[in-house]
């Protein structure tokens, strides 16, 4: 089977020689390149099913991330637990350590740490200041299309989007 860039070159090459025939009419030259045509909109759709069949791949990949993240979140839950559950037990019973066959428990005393109670009534000379500036893009492009120069910019067309229906 031809592949669409190949087919594609082929149409490019047959219109650029039969417009270079002055005697040919626009009617000719369109019924000339209809089977070229017809050929790459085959192609194409060929191309589209098997888009759709990847995309069908993404949807079942994506809901297959959702489930293993619940199972994840799930497990990660049930060692957080039972980690307090042993650390809550040890201090229910006074013991600051245990010696398993395997483990080992200790008790650690907690590190210092500051809880703020209301961020309002801490002093300026506690605060730290942080400042991000970001480009308002959509403001930028208006400017440019009203004719404004806007330095260490320029306006830019990306490609362009295919649409299926």
């Amino acid at each position: 089977m031809t592949a669409l860039y190949d087919i594609a070159n082929e149409y490019r090459k047959a219109f650029e020689e039969l417009s270079q025939i002055e005697d040919l009419d626009e009617q000719t030259i369109r019924d000339s390149l209809a089977h070229i045509e017809a050929s790459m909109a085959e192609k194409c759709v060929a191309v589209q099913k098997v888009r759709l069949s990847l995309q069908g791949d993404v949807d079942a990949i994506d809901k297959e991330i959702k489930r293993l993240n619940g199972l994840k979140t799930a497990a990660k839950n049930k060692y957080e637990r039972l980690g307090a559950y042993i650390r809550d037990e040890m201090i229910h019973s006074g013991n600051k350590t245990l010696d398993g066959k395997i483990f080992k428990f200790t008790l650690r005393n907690p590190s210092p740490s500051v809880l703020i109670e209301d961020e309002s009534l801490v002093p300026d000379e506690w605060k730290e200041v942080k400042v991000t500036a970001t480009v308002r893009k959509k403001d930028v492009l208006a400017a440019l299309k009203a004719g404004e120069e806007v330095p260490g910019c320029k306006q830019h067309l990306g490609d362009p989007s295919l649409m299926v229906r």
